[in-house]
Formats: C-alpha cells, structure tokens, sequence
C-alpha cells in the first residue's frame, strides 16, 4: 500500500461582496472579559424596542439568559437544540413583547436565528461575541434594518477577539474599524454595580 499526505487548508469562502443592508447603523464597543456582560447591559437599557443578542455557544446563552433574568429583563432564547414546539413559543413571546410604544423585548440566539426566521421590526442586533465569519456577521446584521427600515447593529470585541474582529473586517473589504458605539460614563457605572449584583 502507498500512502501520500495530504495537505488540508483553511479557505474563508465568504463572499465578499456581501453587505449589510443600507439602513443597518453599525459599530463596535472594545471592552475586556470582565467589562462585557455589563456594557451589554448598558446597551439594553439605552436601546429600547425588539433586540437580538448573538452568541457563539449555547453554555453562553444560558449564562446570559440566567443574569439578565436576574435584572428582570424581558429575555427569551433561542438555540439549535430546542425542539421545534419550544423555538416558536420564545419567538412568538419575543415578538410579542416588544409591541411598539417603547417597549423592550429582548432575544438571546445562536446562530440558529441569523438565518430562514421572519422577525419583521428587530431594532437593534447585538453581536455579544465576534462572528465566526463575515459571511455570518451579515447574516446576523440582517435580522434588522429590514424592508428599508432602519436599524442598527452593536459588536462587542475583547483583546482575545481582536484579531477575529480584524479578519472579520479584511473579509468585509473594510479598510477602517467599525465606529465606536456611544456610551455614557455614568450609566457604563450604573450598569457595572447592577451587573456585579446580580452575578
């Protein structure tokens, strides 16, 4: 028998025309480990109206779900190994929550929900943790901004995600970093001493 090795690369397949929709308002927010449960709570609570929050891992969405009950936030999930049943009772309660007027409903996905679910009127998609791909990144971006509405998109990034954050942005053809999402120092605090509680 002969044997000959085969060498195997990485290829992001990403198609790198893709954008995001014109009316999608995009930024990033730097932030260390400790910092990012906190300034996404600072982002909820500056953001009203329907509000997606992506992860890259189920065993993060369910610590997410777990704090952000403890704020008593309206906060549904959603995941790839719920049943069927289960995603549509969330997603209908996520939806109706939100109901206009200022009210806040908040969604916690993976990737499960950045493709193939209708949810007309998303405000806002928070990317708790960089994407894996541009390709997904625009993917989640999507979930708002949609029939010419306008919505906008956060991502929050820590040291250890930097240089995915730049790769991302090389696959985008982007050529300068996303604008920095504005935040209010006193509030940032505010919401560092609720979230130190509530853990």
């Amino acid at each position: 028998l002969e044997f000959r090795r085969v060498l195997f690369r990485s290829v992001d397949l990403t198609d790198q025309s893709q954008t995001v929709a014109k009316g999608v308002s995009e930024s990033s927010l730097e932030c260390t480990e400790d910092e990012r449960d906190a300034l996404l709570y600072h982002i909820l609570s500056q953001e009203p109206g329907l509000v997606i929050v992506f992860v890259n891992a189920i065993s993060a969405l369910r610590r997410l779900l777990a704090i952000l009950k403890t704020l008593r936030l309206p906060v549904e999930g959603l995941h790839g190994n719920m049943q069927q049943r289960a995603r549509l009772k969330y997603l209908d309660r996520f939806k109706k929550g939100g109901g206009g007027g200022g009210n806040t409903s908040i969604l916690v996905a993976t990737d499960v929900a950045a493709r193939g679910i209708d949810i007309k009127g998303v405000d806002l998609v928070v990317h708790y943790q960089v994407p894996m791909s541009a390709d997904t990144y625009v993917h989640r971006s999507g979930r708002t901004g949609r029939a010419n509405a306008e919505g906008a998109s956060v991502m929050l990034v820590t040291p250890t995600e930097r240089q995915r954050y730049r790769t991302l942005l090389r696959n985008l053809n982007r050529t300068a970093p996303l604008p920095s999402f504005p935040t209010v120092e006193s509030a940032v605090a505010e919401a560092k001493r609720r979230m130190a509680v509530a853990r």
